[in-house]
């Protein structure tokens, strides 16, 4: 019985035994395999904080804190890389100051345009008196009123008793007459370029404005400036002609180009290393009526550009105005081309072409572009204007219309560059400056000057040029560069690639110290290292935890 008693209590235990469920590797969830894998990626990490979350004995408030941190840290550096990308990617381009100065030498000096305020010598057409004839209802002949409405198209101020309903236009036969036969050319005495005497008649060409007939200095040739249809209403003579000889607006002067080339350029600053011209304007030349001032304009600007004549200087009568120039040079780095014109404002050559001008600045665009819309609104163009054969050019009928077209030009221009990206953009010109561009500022001082003294001292030793002393003014213009060298600016990126992922790196490793190598152990957790985990444990314990292999083994 006893036996047979203990037999029954060890089948029973045995029973009871195996009645227990036994573990299972299914119990070894894939949250434990996370939990388990994650941590070990924070004790293994370089990134500053991962470590503390990864310990098991320590109080939760800690855990809770290194939580925050690290996430502050993480908002912090994300935000600072979002607004360097934005900089990045609105604002790419910034314009600075030169790393090295540019000797004057290396760029051409400034096209000085002279216009007289004078507009014609009454012995050829005495405006004045036609002006008098209509103030006393007197009768004007067909050839006055005719040359008086010419007149119309360069005074200063609307000339009074003009009939503006009778001449709509004029054809280039009445332009060239107004040009050739009326109106007053510049008379200059004395040329200096360098200290050297200069023959004025032929180094200072003709350029037709709404000045009236102006003269240029080391401005370009016609034919270098305009294309090949574009009509020159002077008719230059050849003997004007100064082709650019190894010059380039983008590239500037050729390394083997002689310091004697075209445009003009000096090495020097100072008085005796620029250009100097005596003006001369006779008593008998003088007239109020189509203009208050007497003396002439000046305008500095590039030599392959119009002058721009609205920002000029005066020069008076009987005075010496010295012109102290400093350049305005801007350039581009050749990492922009990769950018739009849009984004780095400016364009490179060939970008944009002109449908007059060779040469492209934001003068010429600017000026074809009025063309254009002058043409479009009133059906005609000013005479200082690009034209071909067919052209018709504004009389006094159509002042009113150009005056309108003048100041309303830029609105328009404006409101087609809100307008664009839309189908009414079509007329939009959208002249940004060439990404080389060369401008002039002038410091200018002027005194009196008692010529008189001077030239009858000339005049007794037989030197003086016929020009009536006792009758006449003279003015003095000397325009140099006031420095040997100067300070230019240059475009370039904000960040380069280089700089931006520099820039992310150094906010992630003042922030985490994160860098290039924390990276690669995020990329070695998610890849190489899981594969080689399931590969040597399995896909059931592909953590590799050795509380869970455990697990694992006992429940075999």
């Amino acid at each position: 019985m006893q036996n047979g008693e203990r037999i029954f209590v060890l089948n029973n235990y045995n029973q009871k035994d195996n009645s227990q469920p036994k573990p299972k590797l299914n119990n070894i969830k894939f949250g434990q395999n996370s939990s388990r894998y994650f941590s070990e990626f924070c004790g293994t990490s370089s990134i500053h904080g991962l470590k503390y979350l990864k310990e098991n004995d320590r109080y939760i408030i800690e855990k809770i804190w290194w939580i925050i941190v690290v996430s502050i840290a993480t908002v912090g550096a994300f935000s600072l890389i979002y607004k360097t990308y934005m900089k990045w990617t609105t604002s790419p381009i910034v314009v600075t100051l030169a790393k090295t100065e540019t000797p004057i030498w290396k760029i051409p000096f400034p096209a000085v345009t002279i216009c007289p305020e004078l507009k014609s010598s009454p012995s050829v057409f005495n405006c004045t008196d036609v002006y008098l004839k209509y103030l006393n209802n007197q009768e004007t002949t067909e050839t006055e009123r005719e040359n008086y409405e010419l007149f119309s198209l360069i005074c200063d101020s609307k000339l009074k008793f003009l009939d503006r309903n009778t001449t709509e236009f004029f054809n280039e036969t009445q332009i060239h007459h107004l040009v050739k036969d009326l109106l007053l050319d510049l008379t200059a005495e004395s040329c200096k370029w360098l200290g050297m005497e200069l023959n004025c008649s032929r180094e200072l060409r003709p350029l037709l404005t709404l000045a009236g007939l102006c003269r240029t200095f080391n401005m370009l040739d016609f034919s270098d400036m305009f294309d090949e249809e574009t009509e020159d209403i002077l008719n230059t003579p050849k003997d004007y002609n100064k082709k650019i000889r190894e010059w380039s607006l983008e590239s500037g002067y050729h390394s083997s180009a002689s310091i004697d080339t075209y445009p003009r350029r000096t090495t020097l600053p100072g008085i005796k290393s620029g250009f100097q011209v005596d003006l001369y304007v006779h008593n008998d030349d003088i007239d109020y009526t189509c203009g208050e001032l007497q003396g002439f304009t000046v305008s500095l600007h590039h030599p392959g550009e119009s002058p721009d004549l609205v920002n000029f200087f005066r020069v008076p009568l009987d005075q010496v105005v010295i012109a102290g120039v400093k350049p305005n040079m801007i350039k581009t780095s050749t990492d922009l081309s990769k950018y739009a014109p849009e984004v780095r404002q400016c364009y490179l050559p060939g970008e944009k072409r002109l449908d007059y001008f060779q040469i492209y600045t934001q003068r010429n665009c600017i000026m074809e572009c009025l063309h254009n819309y002058i043409l479009k609104t009133c059906g005609c163009i000013t005479m200082n204007m690009p034209y071909e054969d067919d052209t018709k050019f504004c009389g006094p009928a159509k002042m009113d219309c150009v005056d309108y077209a003048h100041v309303h030009f830029m609105e328009e221009e404006i409101q087609l560059e809100l307008d664009k990206g839309t189908d009414d953009d079509s007329n939009y010109c959208d002249c940004l400056p060439p990404c080389t561009s060369l401008e002039f500022d002038a410091e200018v001082s002027q005194t009196d000057w008692n010529w008189r003294k001077t030239y009858s001292l000339r005049n007794e030793n037989a030197k003086t040029p016929n020009f009536d002393f006792e009758k006449g003014h003279f003015s003095r213009l000397t325009v140099f560069y006031r420095e040997m060298q100067f300070l230019s600016s240059e475009r370039h990126e904000v960040y380069g690639h280089t700089e931006f992922w520099a820039n992310c790196g150094g906010l992630l490793g003042l922030f985490l110290g994160f860098s290039f190598t924390s990276a690669m152990e995020i990329l070695y957790f998610l890849t190489l290292r899981l594969i080689c985990n399931i590969a040597k444990f399995g896909t059931k314990v592909w953590s590799g935890a050795p509380e869970l292999l455990e697990k694992q083994k006992n429940s075999e």
